[in-house]
């Protein structure tokens, strides 16, 4: 039988394009997982027509804490009520000079977004440029999860993996080791406050290389874990000026692949398959209790 991985679209909420993009994807049956970016421009308007899509594909929180204006408004995340970049954002993490009760309003504002929009908690939980997974900011998140009721508790999305799986793939080395350090770190919290997380991630290129997308995308496939995620952020960009930057450019090469046919041609030759985190715990959890 092929093995099961999740494929889920960052970034909803981003652009009209990124989600009308992200829309066309569900429709043709190409994602199990969308992670929606609740403080971005263009949320509100396209939150009823992911709902819609939402019987098919799982549904998480994009967290954000960069790039956007917090929901919570000024705090030691964004002294001025402006958002900071990642690097700044990182070094006030390592300075421990960020409020553990400023990120916890932040992270409850942003749950309470998504579901305000959505009608229900999100089925799981990341962060955008990975910064859930930072000092004093992973411990927040793991803090919210486990606050929940274990029946309502979303999984959590780590970027830990073993340095063999990510030099086989051999793509985007240094971002997914460094991703994959953090992510122990934050697998080790969740773990010990018993929030489920996924088994192995990949995804990690160098957008400069977005043109040669569909020979990279079966790379994302090999040395996968038992609930892998292979993360991509596919989107349409509207004229020449979001063209012009790369993180928006390399989203029109990965839609096109994943719309076509060499999606389907590349999963075939792994012997893969999508399906959801909930699909393939509730298999796993089959497979262990009819051995025993």
């Amino acid at each position: 039988m092929s093995r099961p991985f999740i494929l889920c679209a960052d970034d909803f909420g981003l652009t009209r394009g990124v989600n009308a993009a992200i829309l066309e994807l569900c429709a043709r049956g190409r994602l199990s997982a969308v992670s929606a970016l609740v403080a971005a421009p263009a949320w509100s308007e396209g939150a009823a027509a992911l709902r819609a899509a939402g019987a098919r594909i799982e549904i998480g929180l994009h967290l954000a804490f960069t790039e956007f204006p917090p929901l919570a408004g000024a705090s030691t995340l964004a002294p001025s009520g402006a958002p900071r970049g990642q690097a700044s954002l990182l070094a006030a993490a390592l300075n421990r000079t960020l409020a553990p009760g400023d990120i916890a309003r932040e992270i409850d504002r942003q749950i309470a977004a998504f579901a305000e929009a959505m009608g229900c908690l999100p089925d799981f939980v990341d962060g955008h440029q990975h910064v859930h997974q930072f000092p004093v900011i992973a411990r927040a998140v793991v803090g919210a999860l486990a606050a929940l009721a274990p029946g309502r508790r979303p999984w959590l999305r780590v970027c830990a993996d073993s340095f063999g799986a990510i030099r086989r793939r051999g793509q985007g080395l240094a971002a997914a080791l460094s991703a994959a350090a953090a992510g122990r770190s934050l697998r080790r919290q969740a773990a010990a406050r018993g929030i489920p997380v996924n088994d192995g991630i990949s995804g990690f290129y160098d957008v400069r290389k977005a043109e040669s997308y569909a020979r990279i995308f079966p790379d994302f496939l090999r040395a996968m874990g038992p609930r892998h995620v292979v993360v991509c952020h596919p989107g349409h960009c509207a004229g020449a000026s979001e063209r012009s930057r790369r993180w928006m450019a390399c989203r029109e090469h990965e839609f096109a692949f994943l719309a076509g046919p060499g999606f389907a041609e590349a999963c075939a030759r792994a012997d893969v398959r999508t399906a959801t985190f909930a699909e393939i715990a509730g298999a796993q959890s089959s497979g262990s209790r009819s051995t025993r």
